[in-house]
């Protein structure tokens, strides 16, 4: 699940409270971020592999 949310809003856009979870790196699992200046960040980019349409997808905000 990703949520986009203001900064410390802690709650999912229903209102109800976000519970909290443990990330653990598994064999073949990943990540990347870059930190960037909040002035100069204009949007958030996630993307993933689909395995059952077999190609990677993206989705973009901002």
């Amino acid at each position: 699940m990703l949520i986009f949310s203001r900064k410390g809003a802690g709650v999912t856009p229903a209102g109800g409270a976000i519970p909290s979870l443990t990330l653990r790196r598994r064999e073949g699992d990943g990540h990347r971020f870059r930190i960037e200046k909040r002035e100069e960040a204009t949007g958030i980019a996630a993307s993933w592999h689909d395995r059952k349409g077999a190609k990677r997808q993206t989705v973009s905000v901002g």
